[in-house]
């Protein structure tokens, strides 16, 4: 646990802090010399534009960096596809050692049979289900845990895309827990196992077919979540 947890500030969150910060002053300069209309404008510059130059003009401009931004804000990234291109192939387990070979064999095996592989499941609402009593209660969309503690009411069904350790505080007040991302070993699942609440992770249409306040029935035997009537 100690080493997963690390890994993540480490590898990911503590430079991509600083590759924000760096981008903010670099929108800070373009804004100071008319190249952006605002500091955040940096983010929509594409890597092969990052020149030496472009605190010359020799850029997209103020007006173009607007429109990306613009047309960004209006784009539903819940719908956005998880990954790009074709499917990557597995590896050829006959360049590996013997035992190397039946390890990696082993493991695709359990990822299979824990769901956990990617197969189309029957509809966006199917998953890996944590518990054995189904429950029914008014589903709470939140995109991040801050979102999650301000709209979750004790007892809702909180439908989140996936959760991390920022989550914990929230999910001891949720009835059940639906994610879109995840399987059986996901930190939800376990989160799930340890509170004793029912959950469905792996869900992958959760976050566009579940309403926010809509009445659902999350079955965890069943690994499916139903939705029972519309939200306000």
């Amino acid at each position: 646990m100690k080493l997963r947890d690390d890994n993540g500030p480490t590898t990911a969150e503590w430079p991509l802090g600083l590759l924000r910060l760096a981008l903010l002053e670099l929108g800070r300069r373009l804004t100071a010399n008319g190249s952006a209309e605002a500091a955040e404008h940096a983010f929509e510059l594409e890597p092969r534009e990052l020149k030496s130059t472009l605190l010359t003009g020799k850029g997209p401009g103020a007006a173009g960096l607007a429109e990306r931004a613009e047309r960004r804000r209006h784009v539903d990234p819940d719908s956005a596809p998880l990954t790009l291109g074709p499917p990557e192939l597995a590896p050829p387990m006959s360049i590996m050692p013997p035992a190397t070979a039946k390890l990696v064999e082993t493991v695709q095996m359990v990822i299979a049979l824990l769901g956990m592989d990617g197969a189309e499941r029957t509809s966006g609402l199917h998953g890996a289900g944590v518990g054995s009593a189904i429950y029914r209660g008014r589903a709470r969309r939140a995109d991040n845990p801050e979102q999650a503690i301000e709209r979750l009411e004790p007892g809702e069904v909180l439908v989140v895309p996936c959760t991390t350790p920022a989550y914990n505080m929230v999910l001891a007040l949720a009835g059940a827990v639906v994610t879109a991302e995840g399987g059986p070993l996901s930190h939800a699942a376990v989160l799930a196992r340890e509170l004793g609440i029912p959950a469905v992770v792996g869900a992958k249409g959760a976050l566009t077919e579940i309403p926010d306040g809509a009445e659902v029935e999350v079955d965890p035997v069943a690994g499916v979540v139903r939705v029972l009537s519309q939200g306000a």
